[in-house]
């Protein structure tokens, strides 16, 4: 079986998305720079969402994904193209990496940088305790983590409340937002908690 059928058996997931064209370079932006900010991705362009296979231009749709990496993403995004022909159709395969220089954003139309991530198949804002995490990896590349009395209210209320939101573990960790918030960041990055997306809300186990 042909490598692009195989994925496109898939179905789209958290590292596999289809596009039938590109049209919007803003919204293609958001795309790119989840899959920058999570585990990497492809996008099958040619491709409509239920799999079938259309077709496209690939050197038109090359274009217009680099431009939006070009003006529409920050920092820069590390792509790869390949193109193939499936089924007598042109389909173009573009590999977004992992990226290094986390946080990427995406430039909306009032010029503000956005982080999104991926979760399964949907573009996300990314969380600010999220935020916070990737950012904190990225400035603090060695670190020791102290566990306070206020780690330890947290990750107790945490581990004896499946989901809870941050609106739950601010009433019990007594210091600011702020602090709770670069708790519970550092509490991912030791991987002591994990933050998921459960029916449309951010949540810690």
């Amino acid at each position: 079986m042909h490598h692009i059928l195989k994925l496109i058996f898939e179905g789209e997931h958290q590292k596999l998305d289809f596009k039938y064209t590109i049209s919007e370079m803003r919204k293609i932006a958001k795309t790119l720079s989840a899959f920058a900010n999570t585990d990497g991705g492809r996008l099958l362009v040619g491709v409509k969402d239920n799999g079938k296979i259309k077709g496209c231009r690939p050197q038109e749709e090359r274009h217009m994904l680099e431009f939006a990496a070009d003006e529409y993403c920050s920092p820069k995004l590390n792509l790869e193209f390949h193109e193939w022909i499936v089924e007598g159709k042109n389909i173009l395969e573009l590999v977004v990496y992992e990226g290094r220089n986390k946080p990427y954003f995406a430039i909306d139309t009032d010029k503000k940088k956005i982080a999104y991530t991926r979760i399964h198949d949907e573009v996300l804002p990314m969380p600010t305790v999220l935020f916070k995490a990737v950012k904190s990896r990225k400035i603090k590349k060695v670190k020791t983590f102290k566990i306070t009395e206020t780690e330890k209210n947290i990750l107790s209320f945490i581990n004896e409340n499946e989901h809870c939101e941050l609106s739950d573990i601010l009433s019990v960790s007594k210091v600011s937002r702020f602090r709770t918030e670069w708790i519970l960041a550092d509490l991912i990055n030791f991987k002591l908690i994990e933050v998921l997306f459960v029916n449309n809300k951010w949540t810690f186990n």
